[in-house]
């Protein structure tokens, strides 16, 4: 057997090994310890009320996230914000976190514009910064916009 021969064969190996190892990926369920409760979270906040909001029934199914927190907060003076958080228990093939600039254009939407951007609030007496996604997004009726990010374990 040549020497190039041997090379091909070991690139055929590796590639295999490779393979079969990222299909055993895709199964791999990683469990948290504790899982959070989102329902816990204040439905009012200062001069804010919030109300529960529901996704439809398709959209969850899609989604298949194991808990989902959606509501509206009003302030006095009638400005809106929407909160939208989804909780993955496992993160299996088939059950994954996915970007929104994916699935909102399957929903009508369609992106108008995209970008990074920093939030800084104030956390233990320091500055801390968040990097978000922000986008504007419009359905035709109504023009929105969007911060969205991933916490993952």
């Amino acid at each position: 057997m040549n020497w190039k021969s041997k090379k091909y064969w070991l690139v055929v190996f590796l590639l295999l090994l490779t393979g079969g190892y990222v299909n055993v990926l895709r199964y791999v369920e990683v469990n948290p310890g504790r899982e959070p409760r989102l329902s816990n979270m204040p439905l009012n906040h200062g001069q804010w009320v919030g109300r529960e909001l529901h996704l439809g029934n398709r959209t969850a199914e899609v989604l298949r996230a194991a808990q989902v927190l959606f509501r509206e907060y009003m302030d006095p003076l009638g400005d809106r914000v929407w909160l939208f958080v989804a909780y993955f228990r496992s993160q299996t093939y088939g059950a994954q976190i996915h970007s929104p600039k994916h699935c909102l254009p399957g929903g009508g939407w369609k992106i108008l514009r995209r970008e990074k951007h920093r939030f800084q609030f104030m956390q233990s007496n320091e500055t801390a910064v968040l990097p978000v996604n922000k986008m504007l997004i419009s359905d035709g009726r109504s023009t929105e916009l969007m911060f969205y990010w991933f916490i993952t374990r």
